[in-house]
C-alpha cells in the first residue's frame, strides 16, 4: 500500500474516501512498492506533538470534553484566554499537510489531537456567534439574562480557544452573580444561622442602595423586579404605619399595630416606621401589666418584676403618666429599703478603720418588719427572717450551755 493505515485520516473525512481521494489503489499486492522502503516516520516539525498538546489543553485546566455543563459550573475566567483561533487553524493546517504528505507518517495519539484541534475550532465559532448577538443586546433595553449568560460562559470555559467577547461577557457575569449575592438577605427575609440565632435583617437603606447598583448591571437579572416590588410594597407598608402609630390609644388600633408587626417579616427588611410600632406595642403592653399590678387586693410582684417596669419607663414613650407615677413611687421605696438594708447588713468601717458593730436582733427584726410592708416582694426580706431565726436558735442553745 500507501504505507499508511487507511485510519489516517484527513480531519472532516472518513478513511475509505481519504484514501481514495489520495489515488491508493487497493488491487496492489501487498508486496509491491517493497523495494521502495519502509516510510520516514516523524512528528509534526516544525509545529510538533507538545505544540498540538497545549492548544488542545483545557481553559483553567479542565478536560477537554465538548457536551453540556452542570448549572453550577462556576463561571469564571481570570485565566489564561488561551491561543488565537487562527493560529489553532494554522496548526491543523500544517498537521494536515504532514497527513497528506506520502513519505511521512503521521502517529495515532498525533491524529487524535488533530481531531481535537477540529473540535473546538469548530466549538469555538459556534460560540463567537452565538456571544456576537448576546454582546450586541449587553447593557441596552431588552439585555440578555444572567442564565443565558452564564450558559454561554460555561460553554467557554470548556474551549481552550481564546474566543470573542469571552471576557466583557465573564465580567458582566461575574457583577450580576456578586450584585444577586448581596441581594440574597434582602430577599430571602429572616434567616437563622447554623447555630439556631437569627440573622440580623438588612435596613430598607441597603435594597435602596442595591436597586440602585442594579442600574449598571449589563445582564437582566431577575431578582432585581423582585426587590423592586418589595420596596414598593414596604413604602405602602409604612403609610399604614405612620398611621396606626397616630392612632395608637383608639378602638382596634392595638389589632392594626399587631397586623404590622407580622407582616413586616415578610419584607425581609427592616423598615424605619417599624421601630415606633414595636415602641406603641411595647407601651400598650407596659399600661395593661401595669393597670393589673396596681389593682385593688392584687397579688404583689416581685422586685425584680418591679426594676423591670421601672426601666421600660425610660424606654417607652407617651405613657399614662399616673400608672408611670404610681411605678416611680413603688420602686423608689423598694429601692430605699434595699440600700438601707445593705447598710446595716454590711456597713463600713469605723472612721478608726475598725470593723461597724453588727446590726442587733432588734434592728434586723425593725427592717424585716419594713420589709414586708413593701409594695413588692423582696426576697432579701424572707432571708433575713431565716438569718434572724438561726440567730434565737443559737442564743438559746448558748444559754442552755451555760446554764
Amino acid at each position: 500500500g500507501d504505507g499508511r493505515r487507511a485510519g489516517m485520516r484527513h480531519l472532516g473525512d472518513h478513511g475509505a474516501e481519504r484514501d481514495h481521494h489520495r489515488g491508493v489503489d487497493r488491487g496492489r499486492d501487498l508486496g509491491d512498492g517493497v523495494a521502495e522502503g519502509p516510510p520516514e516516520q516523524v512528528g509534526f516539525d516544525p509545529f510538533d506533538q507538545h505544540e498540538i498538546a497545549g492548544l488542545v489543553g483545557q481553559r483553567q485546566d479542565m478536560d477537554p470534553v465538548i457536551g453540556p455543563v452542570d448549572d453550577t459550573t462556576a463561571v469564571v475566567s481570570d485565566a489564561d484566554l488561551g491561543p488565537a483561533l487562527a493560529e489553532v487553524e494554522e496548526a491543523v493546517k500544517q498537521g494536515n499537510e504532514f497527513l497528506d504528505s506520502e513519505d511521512k507518517e503521521v502517529a495515532p495519539d498525533e491524529e487524535a489531537l488533530l481531531t481535537q484541534c477540529e473540535a473546538h475550532i469548530e466549538a469555538a465559532k459556534k460560540w463567537n456567534e452565538r456571544a456576537a448577538v448576546m454582546l450586541e443586546a449587553v447593557g441596552s433595553e431588552d439585555p440578555p439574562s444572567l442564565e443565558d449568560a452564564s450558559t454561554l460562559i460555561r460553554d467557554g470555559n470548556l474551549c481552550p480557544i481564546a474566543l470573542d467577547g469571552f471576557d466583557l461577557l465573564s465580567e458582566a457575569v461575574n457583577t450580576a452573580k456578586s450584585w444577586l449575592e448581596r441581594a440574597q438577605p434582602c430577599l430571602k427575609g429572616k434567616q437563622l444561622t447554623r447555630r439556631g440565632a437569627s440573622n440580623p435583617i438588612p435596613p430598607l437603606s441597603e435594597a435602596h442602595q442595591l436597586l440602585q447598583e442594579s442600574k449598571n448591571l449589563k445582564l437582566y437579572v431577575k431578582e432585581v423586579a423582585g426587590l423592586q416590588e418589595r420596596v414598593e410594597d414596604a413604602k405602602d407598608w409604612d403609610v399604614d404605619a405612620q398611621d396606626a402609630v397616630k392612632r395608637w390609644r383608639e378602638d382596634g388600633a392595638e389589632v392594626t399595630l399587631n397586623e404590622l408587626d407580622v407582616s413586616h417579616e415578610d419584607f425581609g427588611l427592616e423598615l424605619p416606621g417599624m421601630k415606633m410600632v414595636r415602641i406603641r406595642i411595647n407601651s400598650l403592653k407596659w399600661e395593661e401589666r401595669v393597670a393589673k399590678v396596681i389593682a385593688p387586693k392584687a397579688k404583689l410582684i416581685d422586685d425584680t418584676v418591679l426594676d423591670e417596669l421601672r426601666a421600660q419607663i425610660d424606654e417607652l414613650q407617651d405613657l399614662k403618666e399616673d400608672l408611670v407615677a404610681e411605678i416611680i413611687q413603688r420602686h423608689k421605696i423598694v429601692d430605699e429599703w434595699r440600700k438601707k438594708a445593705d447598710l446595716l447588713l454590711d456597713p463600713p468601717p469605723l472612721e478608726d478603720g475598725r470593723l461597724a458593730p453588727s446590726a442587733s436582733p432588734d434592728e434586723i427584726d425593725a427592717l424585716i418588719a419594713e420589709g414586708k410592708a413593701l409594695p413588692a416582694n423582696v426576697s432579701k426580706v424572707e432571708d433575713l427572717e431565716t438569718s434572724l431565726a438561726d440567730h434565737a436558735v443559737w442564743v438559746e442553745t448558748v444559754r442552755k450551755c451555760l446554764n
